[in-house]
């Protein structure tokens, strides 16, 4: 697990944030939850709902109308090896999410020792991909801030958060305020215009997230029917 996240996941995404606008890769990372149900029933052999599989072209239909910037008949991209690193990124996410699943340990103590396992995997994509060596004070300053908000803050709030509350499911809803608010920092931060065929392809995306959620939670609330009678 440790491999997956953040040994492979990060240097893939982080690449892609690189060869593509930041708007367009952190919305096809978004589609990370469209590929865990195809890889769960691929590999966890779950029963999938035709909704679902409906639910996914929508989907990656929004993922090409962000990549070809609505431009759909001339399939012209952007960065090829861009978008493909930024579906890269959620397969091998979906795949830790699986993996994930299987483990009953304590969530905190799961995600330190995946990060201390990845590390050697990191060092080794520093040695293959770049140069190694130690970044001014800017570089660490900024290694610095997305290690606690990124990878470490973020999980201990959203894990607290899912403690106290008393309805999971309305607090699990605000998830879909993340991308919007996101994009707000790019145009803030990085001072790049937002597209609108961006801000469609996000919405096609969450629409089929939202419709694939509701369709698996229809579905476990039959079972659960099943099993008290």
């Amino acid at each position: 697990m440790g491999a997956l996240n953040p040994g492979i996941y990060y240097p893939v995404l982080f690449l892609a944030y690189d060869k593509l606008p930041a708007q367009q890769a952190q919305s096809i990372n978004y589609s990370w939850a469209l590929m865990l149900v195809i890889m769960s029933a691929i590999f966890l052999r779950e029963k999938v709902s035709v909704k679902d599989w409906l639910a996914c072209a929508v989907g990656y239909f929004g993922v090409i109308f962000i990549a070809t910037g609505g431009d759909l008949t001339a399939l012209h991209f952007e960065s090829p090896i861009g978008v493909m690193l930024a579906i890269a990124s959620t397969i091998v996410w979906a795949s830790y999410w699986i993996i994930s699943r299987q483990t009953q340990s304590h969530p905190l103590a799961t995600m330190t020792l995946n990060f201390i396992c990845g590390l050697p995997v990191v060092i080794i994509a520093c040695v293959l991909l770049e140069t190694v060596e130690l970044p001014d004070w800017r570089g660490l300053l900024v290694a610095g801030y997305i290690g606690l908000m990124e990878m470490a803050l973020t999980f201990v709030l959203w894990l607290k958060a899912l403690q106290l509350t008393k309805n999971t499911a309305r607090t699990s809803n605000l998830i879909y305020l993340s991308p919007f608010i996101s994009l707000l920092l790019i145009y803030q931060v990085l001072g790049e215009a937002i597209q609108q065929e961006t801000i469609i392809g996000l919405i096609i995306i969450l629409m089929a997230v939202v419709v694939q959620q509701k369709q698996n939670k229809s579905t476990d609330n039959e079972i659960m029917e099943k099993s008290e009678r």
